[in-house]
């Protein structure tokens, strides 16, 4: 078995990265700059973030916590503090708006209406400059980020860089004022290029029409809380102006996918089935009830076999327990006579 499977991930490597649809949407970057140690960060600004957090469902805005200090600042989110500047905290940036939005104690709500307007209106203007891009996981746990530019206008300032970064969700961390186990909505942790404002993609004078693609991968990646809904990649496309500062132009945010493939050398495309991993179980529902399966297998990257019991619930409806699974990257191999195909789960328990 472990001279199938390296043919089987060529087969997952094989996949391109697609779905990079560009449109012109202006989507807004709402920064938090804030400190796991501050107080306020914790009551007014705490407050801020958790109210405008359901009025961003379905809309144009980003809204990630950026931490310029204390236990959750990382080297990325350092430099994008610094890049957008500021004194103290909670702070509140618009895109890259050089004064906050004067968030205090006594105006939270008002605030959170005021952002959310922006938003909306912000959203009914197209883009001089539009995105697309993906974000995908491949068998051996490596990200690769995919984006594509497309300039509306043309631009005559500046250096254009695409940055990638990781932003962890529901985040159970320290934050004062709130205590030990706070979820943090939305906290930049790092870059996935070697620069914190990412690749550059091209320098003015750029001509209307103009498109631009790049990339950014991490290898070994750590899914947050082990799921890919907590996990996300932005990515923010920069104007660098000759002073050096990073304008922000546009971004997308993107969920994590997985790369999967229904096929090894002898599959049938026919045959079609679904797999998902459970607390230490995987259930397996096949598309056509008809079909009788010959054997259900479980292996893991290096074609390790595991057993476990397997019961019918139903006429396609498959359970294996007892697998002793521990977090990782799975593969089950659904065999019916001489043909064969193989899903990738996920066990994250």
């Amino acid at each position: 078995m472990k001279k199938i499977f390296p043919l089987l991930l060529l087969l997952l490597a094989f996949i391109n990265l697609q779905g990079q649809t560009v449109t012109n949407t202006q989507t807004t970057l709402i920064t938090k700059r804030t400190a796991d140690w501050c107080p306020y960060c914790g009551t007014y600004g705490w407050q801020f973030t958790t109210q405008l957090k359901p009025k961003l469902v379905g809309k144009d805005g980003i809204m990630w916590n950026v931490h310029y200090s204390g236990g959750l600042a990382t080297n990325t989110s350092k430099a994008i503090a610094a890049n957008i500047g500021g004194v103290g905290q909670p702070l509140i940036f618009l895109n890259t708006e050089t004064d906050d939005i004067g968030l205090n104690a006594s105006n939270v709500a008002a605030k959170v209406d005021e952002v959310a307007q922006w938003v909306d209106d912000l959203s009914l203007f197209g883009a001089l400059i539009g995105m697309g891009g993906e974000a995908k996981v491949n068998p051996s746990n490596e990200l690769t980020a995919k984006a594509k530019v497309k300039f509306y206008d043309s631009a005559e300032n500046g250096e254009f860089y695409l940055g990638f970064y990781l932003v962890k969700k529901n985040l159970v961390a320290f934050q004062q004022s709130v205590g030990q186990n706070a979820v943090h909505h939305a906290v930049l942790d790092q870059s996935l290029t070697e620069g914190f404002f990412g690749n550059k993609i091209g320098a003015a004078p750029v001509s209307k029409g103009a498109e631009f693609e790049t990339s950014a991968s991490l290898a070994n990646l750590v899914l947050h809380n082990g799921k890919l809904e907590d996990t996300k990649v932005v990515m923010v496309l920069w104007n660098k102006l000759s002073t050096g500062k990073y304008i922000f132009l546009n971004a997308r945010e993107v969920d994590l996918q997985l790369t999967q493939t229904t096929s090894a050398q002898d599959i049938d495309q026919t045959l079609s089935f679904t797999a998902k991993a459970g607390s230490d179980y995987i259930d397996v529902l096949i598309d056509d009830a008809s079909i009788d399966p010959t054997a259900i297998r479980v292996y893991d990257v290096n074609g390790h076999e595991f057993k476990g019991q397997t019961s019918k619930a139903d006429n396609h409806s498959y359970r294996i327990n007892g697998l002793n699974l521990v977090p990782g990257v799975y593969f089950v191999k659904l065999e019916v006579g001489h043909k064969t195909a193989t899903r990738q789960v996920f066990y994250t328990h």
